[in-house]
């Protein structure tokens, strides 16, 4: 018993150092996106709210269910 609580303990220290690196990625991938767009990122979050507002004015009048609202909405905030 104590060699498997020792083997899960590793594993899961494991799976959380890997993961660090990870994200610490992810962000510096926004980063650069902002610096080649030349767009602050108080520019970048206003367009996207506002794109998310209109998206979200679509679904509404396209009265879309719970399902097919979020897909929806998901590939038109992505454009």
């Amino acid at each position: 018993m104590l060699r498997l609580f020792a083997s899960a303990s590793i594993f899961v220290i494991a799976l959380g150092l890997a993961g660090v690196p990870a994200s610490a990625q992810g962000s510096s991938g926004l980063k650069s996106l902002r610096v080649a767009q030349n767009i602050s990122p108080t520019q970048q979050e206003e367009e996207r709210a506002a794109k998310s507002v209109a998206c979200r004015k679509q679904a509404k009048e396209q009265k879309l269910s719970a399902s097919k609202r979020r897909a929806f909405l998901k590939d038109c905030i992505r454009k």
